[in-house]
């Protein structure tokens, strides 16, 4: 039989306008065991209430949404278990930073390339064997190509795993110490990876700067539509399992 408490939640949040689905991903990020989630489920479809006198009284359970505080959770799941959530965060994870480190790759190829367009149009004839390299080689590098897909996938696969195992306890430190300003999945994976796209070029390469006016508007602006297709998707196809703060 399924757990009374955790029934009379599921009623209560279907009677709020909550789907099955949204229900099934706010327990599941409460580390409640799926099996446990799917009988409840089915056990709140049936007409009445659990635990009362009769038919459609009020439910012996309510409370706010968040069952985490309100229905005692359960074992709480260990780190290194693949769960539906982390399989799927894992897997669109590594799918969505491939398309980001894609678009990196190739705009930071234009950047490139408007760069030693600059040089070759200040320097007369040495800038005429700079231009006649250039048009020689590829536009894009495909070993480097490569090797962005391969370790894009790793590193999103890598994220994907930590951020199903770590949400709430960093979406708990941004609200103490960041104003809530990352409360949904999208900021938090949007606002950070471009502040830190912007001044890793700064500090670290000064590639911005290098590249000069155009380059590193071409470089800023791939890098933003790049890091808001990673977030939206990500958003998109796993949301779900996050709720917002």
């Amino acid at each position: 039989m399924a757990n009374i408490q955790l029934v009379d939640y599921v009623r209560k949040m279907k009677n709020e306008g909550r789907t099955e689905e949204q229900i099934k991903a706010i327990l599941i990020n409460s580390n409640w065991p799926e099996n446990e989630i799917n009988d409840a489920v089915s056990e709140a479809a049936t007409v009445g209430s659990v635990g009362t006198g009769g038919g459609g009284s009020a439910p012996v359970f309510s409370g706010p949404p968040s069952p985490t505080v309100q229905v005692q959770p359960g074992p709480k799941s260990d780190l290194t278990a693949f769960d539906e959530k982390t399989i799927a965060t894992i897997k669109w994870g590594a799918v969505w930073n491939v398309v980001d480190a894609v678009i990196i790759s190739v705009v930071a190829s234009l950047a490139a390339y408007f760069w030693v367009a600059s040089i070759a149009s200040q320097f007369g004839a040495f800038g005429g064997l700079i231009g006649g390299a250039m048009a020689k080689s590829s536009f894009i590098n495909i070993g480097g190509l490569i090797n962005d897909v391969v370790w894009g996938a790793v590193g999103g696969a890598i994220g994907g795993f930590v951020l199903a195992k770590f949400y709430s306890p960093v979406m708990d430190f941004q609200a103490r110490y960041l104003g809530n300003k990352l409360n949904t999945l999208f900021k938090l994976l949007f606002w950070p990876r471009l502040v830190g796209t912007v001044v890793g070029s700064l500090i670290g390469m000064g590639m911005l700067f290098g590249l000069g006016v155009i380059g590193m508007v071409v470089y800023l602006v791939g890098a933003l539509v790049a890091h808001f297709i990673y977030a939206k998707m990500m958003d998109k196809s796993v949301g779900q399992y996050y709720p917002s703060r």
